[in-house]
């Protein structure tokens, strides 16, 4: 009797998991935005748990350095990963993008094209929205995946590292960090406008 009762409880799990991904891909299509909620940290001080972002459909090749995209990272069980493009690799449909939350110390990771499902376009965050993929914010989202790369390249040493090498070692990443927080926060002082989101179904949150 369980293992009937378990074996349909999981046959529902994935009907229901095959229905949200096709309604989320169906919503990525075309040339309208969809809503995605936050749930993780680290992409603050970008995003913060509970904002709406609007993301649009994109293919790789429309996805360049600095772009905050969206990527599916499990698509059997349809969870989804806001992060930055640092790098990208290769060209055309085959570019694979090395990517990174902006508040993680390390954190690199790679995806194919077809895990990169959309671009962030706006931000909706405490009754204000930023559009961050047009404006003063192309210059910000390159400087900023620059500064991402160069702080990342510091924490693989700190086993290593002397006590008294340790201040040397570090501060560059403190301040390759620092500046990129100045950075995103001056994007927002500049852009932001009184805005509310606006109505739709909220696709899925990230992990």
């Amino acid at each position: 009797m369980n293992d009937i009762s378990t074996g349909q409880t999981d046959e529902h799990a994935r009907a229901l998991a095959r229905a949200k991904n096709d309604l989320t891909r169906e919503l990525l299509q075309g040339d309208r935005d969809a809503l995605f909620g936050t749930f993780g940290t680290s992409m603050k001080p970008l995003l913060a748990q509970g904002d709406l972002v609007a993301v649009r459909g994109c293919a790789i090749t429309e996805v360049g350095v600095g772009d905050v995209v969206l990527l599916n990272i499990d698509r059997h069980n349809n969870k989804y990963l806001l992060h930055r493009v640092i790098r990208k690799v290769g060209a055309g449909g085959h570019a694979r993008l090395i990517t990174k939350g902006d508040s993680s110390p390390r954190d690199l990771q790679h995806f194919t094209g077809e895990q990169c499902v959309a671009k962030v376009r706006e931000i909706y965050q405490d009754g204000h929205v930023c559009a961050i993929h047009e404006g003063v914010w192309r210059p910000i989202n390159l400087a900023v995946a620059g500064l991402s790369w160069f702080s990342s390249l510091f924490v693989d040493g700190y086993p290593f590292i002397r006590k008294k090498d340790f201040r040397r070692q570090v501060l560059p990443q403190r301040l390759a960090n620092s500046a990129l927080k100045r950075l995103v926060r001056l994007g927002k002082r500049l852009t932001r406008r009184p805005a509310e989101p606006p109505g739709g179904t909220i696709i899925g949150r990230d992990q």
